[in-house]
């Protein structure tokens, strides 16, 4: 038997998937507090408003994008993955060199088109909102490369 993994970036799930969210009532501050500083994961934080903004971006045009054109109803077929990709730097210190990648793609349903798009960010601090503009900006990307008739 032989077993591959293949690299998250490869295979591009829904948005968001596999991250595990917890909510509670904004009231109950010993929940969030616990939340915060027990469970509360950055990375994956990062990842998801990255991956959420992308996808809000590109519900925010389905009207645009499908209008009576379309033939089926429902979100387009779109995936996205945020990813720290840092790698170790040969340098004695065994600082680390900050790096993020992103992948989404947006689909025709019937998937006779699927265009991408990929941004690696070096060196750079990743922060939550940097990620949401991240995801923003790849959307936008996608959309302008749709252009009004990719649909039809």
């Amino acid at each position: 038997m032989h077993i591959y993994e293949i690299p998250q970036l490869d295979i591009l799930s829904g948005c968001c998937q596999g991250i595990i969210a917890a909510t509670c009532r904004s009231t109950d501050q010993n929940t969030v507090e616990l939340l915060r500083n027990s469970i509360d994961v950055v990375e994956s934080r990062i990842a998801a408003t990255a991956e959420r903004a992308f996808l809000d971006t590109l519900d925010s045009f389905r009207p645009t994008l499908y209008k009576e054109s379309m033939k089926w109803s429902g979100r387009p077929p779109l995936a996205a993955c945020m990813k720290n990709t840092s790698v170790e730097t040969s340098s004695c210190d065994n600082s680390g060199v900050d790096e993020w990648t992103f992948r989404g793609i947006l689909a025709k349903p019937d998937g006779s088109t699927v265009l991408s798009t990929e941004k690696v960010l070096k060196g750079e601090t990743m922060a939550v909102e940097r990620s949401r503009l991240l995801g923003i900006e790849c959307a936008q990307t996608l959309l302008n490369r749709a252009g009004p008739s990719f649909y039809m």
